[in-house]
């Protein structure tokens, strides 16, 4: 269920591809020791991910309310925070936006941990004015093309970095078979193989050769796993999928993404035969990791 103070979905993996033994070891160690100092509320808060509009002035938006941040970053640790509250930002807006959470969380916060800022650009820099936008995922597909997707990555990449974003929810890999589903026009339709010839090549696009280069994002493929399938038709309600068919249509898309090096994963909001998919040891541990 989507909620006003929480983001919808969580994402529960970074898959990092690193250099070199030496440089995961060297992580390793930093994220140990950090971890070591954090409380159980530290933790907790870096798990949490707000919408912007939990931090901002609403009658002088995008400006943020002072009140507002040092509750959210200082007070309750929340790492995290995305999309935009009621319209697009100009580059200029997101830079002063995006400068003021930062200085506040890598500067006034206890344990100084920038905070991980992430937007929706699924179909082109759409929260940023005068960005390029595409067709959604479905007209892309359509082309047969993954050359334009992983052009349409390159462009999408380069745009959210422009302003000042590292991270972008996408792209879409569930697969298109219940035409019900409100957001059939996200996925790259019913095909299991074109669904992640588009996605990897839509995620090689934005990724690039190296992520931290400037006109690069890390991708995120969503949502793991089923949630294009609600037996209702209706967003964030069950799926019942045999294993079978789960291995054969769903799985292969988001296999595909992990080989071609995407770097987060974002989870089925809703549940799974049964089992809400943020709680299921089976589809998180098992399978993805």
């Amino acid at each position: 269920m989507k909620c006003k103070f929480f983001i919808h979905t969580i994402v529960v993996c970074l898959i990092v591809n690193l250099s070199s033994a030496s440089a995961q070891s060297d992580i390793d160690a930093k994220v140990a020791a950090l971890l070591a100092k954090m409380t159980v509320e530290e933790k907790c808060g870096q798990m949490t991910q707000l919408t912007i509009d939990k931090i901002i002035d609403m009658k002088n938006e995008p400006a943020i309310d002072r009140a507002k941040i040092t509750d959210i970053l200082i007070k309750h640790n929340v790492g995290s925070i995305l999309n935009v509250a009621t319209h697009a930002y100009s580059v200029a807006e997101w830079h002063k936006l995006i400068t003021g959470i930062q200085d506040v969380a890598t500067k006034e916060s206890r344990l100084k941990i920038p905070c991980l800022y992430g937007i929706d650009a699924i179909h082109g820099t759409t929260f940023t004015l005068g960005a390029t936008l595409f067709p959604h995922n479905l007209a892309m597909a359509a082309t047969r093309n993954p050359e334009i997707a992983f052009k349409a990555g390159q462009v999408t990449a380069k745009e959210t970095r422009a302003s000042g974003i590292r991270w972008n929810f996408a792209p879409v890999l569930d697969l298109g078979r219940q035409p019900l589903w409100p957001r059939f026009g996200e996925t790259y339709g019913e095909d299991v193989y074109l669904d992640g010839v588009m996605g990897e090549s839509s995620i090689k696009g934005m990724e690039g050769p190296n992520v931290s280069n400037p006109a690069n994002v890390a991708a995120c493929m969503k949502h793991f796993i089923g949630y294009s399938f609600p037996h209702s038709g209706k967003d964030r309600t069950p799926a019942y999928i045999p294993e079978i068919m789960l291995r054969e249509y769903f799985l292969p898309p988001f296999q595909k993404a992990v080989k071609a090096g995407v770097r987060t994963v974002m989870i089925n909001s809703g549940e799974v035969n049964g089992v809400p998919t943020h709680c299921n040891k089976y589809f998180l541990t098992d399978i993805l990791r």
